[in-house]
C-alpha cells in the first residue's frame, strides 16, 4: 500500500498543469450496480490529497456525496490505513465510508451508518476508460 499510494502521490504530482485525477469505480449494493467516482487532488506543496466523489442514489433520486483527506507529509500517518470519507446528503451525515487501495484495480472498503448500527462490506472493481 506504501508503495501504491507513493506511486499515486507522485503521478499526481508530475502531472503538467493537472492537480486532480477521477477515477470511477463499480460496486453492487443489494444486487444494483453502482458507479462510485473519486476525484483526487493534492495541494501545491503535495502533501495533502483530498477525495471527493459521488454516486448517484436511486432510492433518494440525487447524488450522495463524500469527502475525506489524507495528509502524506505528516510524519505520525500510517500510509496502509483506510481513507476515512464522511457521505453526506447535502449537510446531513449519512455515513462513514473507509476505503482501502484507492487507484488500484480493486478497491475494498467498508460503509458504516451515521449511528453505527449498519455495516456492509464494498468491494469496487475500477472501471476503465475506453478512450485511448
Amino acid at each position: 500500500m506504501k508503495k501504491l499510494l507513493l506511486t499515486a502521490f507522485l503521478f499526481l504530482s508530475l502531472q503538467a498543469f493537472s492537480q486532480a485525477d477521477t477515477l470511477k469505480y463499480k460496486v453492487t449494493h443489494n444486487g444494483v450496480p453502482i458507479l462510485i467516482k473519486f476525484v483526487i487532488t493534492i495541494t501545491e506543496k503535495g502533501c495533502l490529497l483530498t477525495f471527493d466523489g459521488f454516486y448517484y442514489s436511486k432510492r433518494l433520486k440525487k447524488d450522495i456525496t463524500f469527502t475525506g483527506k489524507f495528509n502524506s507529509c505528516d510524519k505520525h500517518a500510517d500510509p496502509d490505513a483506510p481513507i476515512l470519507m464522511d457521505e453526506m446528503n447535502g449537510e446531513i451525515v449519512l455515513g462513514k465510508f473507509l476505503f482501502h487501495n484507492i487507484g488500484e484495480d480493486r478497491c475494498i472498503g467498508e460503509w458504516v451508518s451515521a449511528d453505527e448500527k449498519k455495516h456492509e462490506n464494498l468491494n469496487l472493481i475500477l472501471v476503465k476508460d475506453k478512450k485511448k
